[in-house]
């Protein structure tokens, strides 16, 4: 749901900032991780959740009881630091080690049309299933990026009689 795309896949039309991340990490990826470490804190990621989302998603993230959980999950994961923070982010932004187009399972892929985070997936998904063979590709043009917390029922309701 809002899944992160392959950002390194070639053609894949990216924000400059974007690029130049993507560039950063086949350039060096040692170096780029080394970059987001230092960066890398429960309250940086925070601030980029509430600041890099569109209203719609901002209303559920401020949410008392969300926020508080959410600020909870984020600081547990930076309880022993930021080094697991950095490797995941080297692996969003580098090539995948496999090709999506060998898939052979079914793929249900879900986006919200009012995601504006560039590093989900800058066209909602629609490189990206067209590269995967047995996939059902699902836009929903007036949702946000937060699907997990806003849609999970209908998604799941999806999914169950498969």
């Amino acid at each position: 749901m809002s899944g992160g795309d392959e950002l390194a896949h070639p053609g894949l039309g990216l924000s400059p900032e974007v690029r130049r991340l993507v560039d950063l990490v086949a350039a060096d990826p040692a170096g780029a991780e080394t970059e987001f470490a230092r960066f890398g804190s429960a309250e940086t990621l925070w601030r980029l959740s509430i600041e890099g989302s569109p209203d719609v998603d901002r209303e559920i993230y401020l949410q008392p009881r969300f926020a508080k959980a959410f600020r909870r999950a984020l600081d547990a994961g930076f309880a022993q630091g930021s080094a697991g923070y950095a490797r995941d982010t080297v692996l969003h932004f580098a090539r995948w080690p496999f090709r999506v187009e060998d898939l052979t399972s079914r793929v249900h892929l879900w986006y919200g049309g009012r995601d504006s985070n560039p590093t989900h997936s800058p066209d909602h998904g629609a490189t990206l299933a067209a590269r995967i063979p047995n996939v059902i590709r699902h836009y929903m043009p007036e949702v946000g990026g937060a699907l997990l917390w806003t849609n999970a029922r209908e998604i799941l309701a999806d999914l169950l009689p498969r």
